[in-house]
Formats: structure tokens, C-alpha cells, sequence
């Protein structure tokens, strides 16, 4: 990866930067939420300098490619660690029932860079298919790893069962 990165012309310090970012090792949420957070937004950085989908060339996207699975692989260690911190903090320590499409976001606001924002996702929404980075793949990984957890997931199921604020709304009317 380290070639392809060198041969596709993105700023030699902002990739150094970037690289000497990843955090190999987890420490405790609030420390690494700060450093996997520069990581992440390194990450983003990085990317952007890169021309959009679908114009990349072939190194162009074999290099988005490598970024997006560093960033991943950052993202299933810091899971590993901190998952509980994260869906207890975006429930007030499981006393909220939160559904999925409003975890996610909370969990951007959260920790930052760990899944995308309700602005990142709206951008990629007005996209064609071939022109998207896929930020949907990170929400999944928060998903995946919530619902594989026993007390969060089943927390979670719970959550999804409970009607919809909508629905609730009705209700009251």
C-alpha cells in the first residue's frame, strides 16, 4: 500500500500524518475516542484529497480502497474495546430505548468519525451507486458488532420492537 499511496501524488506529509495516526492499541474510551477520532479524520481527509468517485483511476481506487479498510480495521479495534462505552453513553446507560437509524447518528455525534454523519450520509444519498464511498459500511459495523454484543444487542432488539416515534405521534392524535 505504501507505493500505491506514494504513486497516486497525495501530500507526503498529510499521508505521514495519517499513518503515524493509526492507533495500533486501545487505551481507555475518552483517550481513544480522541486519538481513533484524529485517525478517522485523517482518514476523511485523505480521501477527499483524491478525486471523486467514479473518476479515480485504477491506483486512484486500489489507494481509497486501502484507506477505507485501515480506517475499518481502526474502527473493529476500537469497537472491540469500547462498544458497551459507546451504546451505553447513546442511552443514557440502556435506560433509553434508541432504534437503529437514530443510533447511528447519535453515535457519530459521540465519537466522531466512528460512523458517518447525518450531513456525510445526506451527501452520499444524492449520489448514483458507482459515485458513493460507502459510508453505509461503517454504520453496519456499529450494527454488527452491537447486535453480536449480548447485553447491547439484546437491548437493541428490544429498542427495534418498540413502536416508532412516528407511530407514537399517531397515537396521541
Amino acid at each position: 500500500m505504501i507505493q500505491a499511496i506514494d504513486a497516486v501524488g497525495l501530500p507526503a506529509a498529510e499521508v505521514a500524518a495519517w499513518r503515524s495516526a493509526d492507533p495500533t492499541r486501545t487505551v481507555d474510551f475518552t483517550a481513544d475516542r480522541e486519538r481513533f477520532g484524529t485517525f478517522w479524520r485523517l482518514t476523511e481527509q485523505l480521501l477527499a484529497r483524491l478525486p471523486a468517485r467514479p473518476a479515480r483511476g485504477p491506483a486512484e481506487a486500489e489507494v481509497a480502497a486501502a484507506i477505507h479498510r485501515a480506517a475499518r480495521a481502526a474502527r473493529d479495534r476500537f469497537l472491540e474495546r469500547h462498544l458497551e462505552a459507546v451504546y451505553t453513553a447513546v442511552t443514557g446507560g440502556l435506560s433509553r430505548f434508541v432504534r437503529i437509524e437514530d443510533l447511528v447518528l447519535r453515535a457519530a455525534e459521540t465519537v466522531p468519525g466512528l460512523v458517518p454523519t447525518r450531513a456525510q450520509l445526506a451527501h452520499e444519498a444524492g449520489r448514483k451507486l458507482q459515485e458513493k464511498e460507502g459510508l453505509e459500511i461503517d454504520q453496519s459495523i456499529l450494527a454488527a458488532r452491537i447486535l453480536g454484543h449480548s447485553r447491547c444487542g439484546t437491548h437493541l432488539c428490544h429498542a427495534s420492537c418498540c413502536p416508532a416515534p412516528r407511530v407514537r405521534r399517531r397515537w396521541r392524535h
